[in-house]
């Protein structure tokens, strides 16, 4: 192709080339705020991105359009929700948008006389594209700050290989920065360990604690099952004493059934006596099948809501009371019990 040929084909088709780089800045921009890109969420370049195709002739509303639709897209393709999309989609137009008039005030300013002074406006806009991007993605401060106590993290407290670590990316909800924890080779258990104020924060130690209870658990059900095999209760695993005392692992082999506290809802209504009763059954039901476990709290009494509350404790932890206690939906059936059974058989609080 001969150069003058060349130059008619760019003459001719400048509407579709602009249009063309208007969208691989859209694109770049986009792909830049979702979390799956890392540190290029806390970079500006969403705001660049914008004043790149701001720069380009063309006309805004088709900008706004074409970064809205990249944004949106990518953002669906992440987050899989409506809101979420609506939002990148709003701030990557919105960036554009912005940056278009920012570029416009700009270029007056060295048109006029005493232009100068568009520069403030014009910086102020583009301050407010990086807001938005900072709001989107986070910041490089930020960013910077959590990846480093992360990854310290991460490098002392999992280096068995039995858990994987994944890169650190904005959580834009909880605006902090997060890395996922993943049980290896089988992602069974999940978590997350994030930095908020300074503070390591990990959340895939409650994971694991909640695998390794599944076995004593399902061993202590099959206790009360064969006592009771028609009994309307749930039996909850609610942690183990003094966990963690080392390493952190879904591939932990330890026994921690003795270490287990458990509560037991009765799904029925009853009266103190009723509950009580219940309560005497079960515990007396444990003891003499020899089951392991830490604490047993008894709860029930009346119609989804917890009435009475009897704490039992195999290792004498903590001690055993019985109380009886009701929201503010039922201050009449609290002035009931005050009356029958205050200095009696039940607490208050």
């Amino acid at each position: 192709m001969k150069k003058t040929d060349s130059k008619a084909f760019f003459v001719r088709n400048a509407s579709m080339l602009r249009t063309v780089l208007i969208c691989i800045a859209a694109a770049a921009g986009g792909v830049c705020i979702i979390p799956y890109s890392g540190i290029m969420t806390a970079l500006p370049v969403l705001p660049l991105c914008a004043c790149a195709a701001a720069l380009i002739p063309g006309n805004p509303l088709l900008k706004g359009a074409c970064f809205a639709a990249f944004s949106g897209v990518f953002a669906a393709a992440y987050y899989q929700s409506n809101l979420e999309t609506l939002l990148f989609a709003a701030g990557a137009a919105a960036t554009v948008l912005i940056a278009e008039y920012a570029v416009r005030l700009i270029r007056r300013s060295f048109k006029r006389p005493g232009g100068k002074v568009l520069i403030i406006p014009a910086a102020a806009m583009l301050a407010v594209t990086v807001a938005i991007q900072i709001f989107l993605g986070g910041s490089l401060p930020q960013y910077i700050k959590a990846n480093i106590a992360i990854t310290d993290y991460v490098n002392n407290n999992y280096r068995t290989g039995s858990e994987t670590a994944g890169a650190v990316r904005f959580d834009r909800t909880d605006r902090v920065f997060k890395s996922e924890i993943v049980s290896a080779p089988t992602a069974v258990c999940r978590g997350t360990v994030s930095f908020r104020g300074g503070l390591i924060y990990d959340n895939y130690v409650n994971s694991v604690e909640n695998a390794l209870t599944e076995t004593p658990r399902s061993n202590l059900l099959a206790v009360l099952r064969e006592a009771f095999p028609t009994g309307n209760f749930t039996l909850t695993a609610v942690s183990i004493e003094g966990y963690p005392d080392g390493s952190v692992t879904y591939g932990d082999t330890t026994d921690y059934s003795s270490r287990v506290h458990y509560t037991i809802c009765f799904n029925r209504q009853t009266d103190a006596a009723g509950f009580a009763a219940d309560a005497v059954k079960y515990r007396k039901a444990l003891e003499a099948a020899g089951a392991e476990y830490a604490s047993v709290t008894f709860l029930g009494g009346g119609l989804g809501t917890v009435v009475f509350r009897e704490l039992h404790s195999r290792l004498d932890l903590i001690g055993n009371e019985t109380v009886g206690y009701c929201g503010p939906l039922f201050a009449a059936l609290q002035r009931d019990l005050d009356m029958h059974f205050a200095g009696n058989i039940l607490k208050y609080r």
